[in-house]
């Protein structure tokens, strides 16, 4: 019991670095005007439920860039952005 417990916070420690550094990545993409780089990381984070890529996903959206200017996928990635702490805190 005690092992498999180990190897599971083991296992979310990795995850949560990972998805640290991860978005580190993708920040200093979009920062640098690295939009196709950015794009995707932030994709795989937003479908991960992280707020912060759905925002970023939300003006890259809105902007288009690095993908084509789409104002109904920004608005729903601004919703997303929100709702996240909507539903934790009702």
């Amino acid at each position: 019991m005690y092992k498999l417990l180990k190897v599971s916070l083991l296992s979310t420690l990795v995850g949560v670095f990972l998805q640290g550094n991860t978005i580190d990545k993708a920040k200093t993409y979009y920062h640098q005007g690295l939009y196709t780089q950015a794009f995707p990381l932030f994709e795989k984070l937003a479908k991960e439920g992280n707020k912060e890529s759905k925002y970023n996903l939300a003006l890259m959206y809105e902007k288009g860039q690095g993908v084509d200017e789409n104002i109904t996928k920004a608005m729903h990635y601004y919703k997303e952005s929100t709702s996240f702490t909507e539903k934790k805190y009702p």
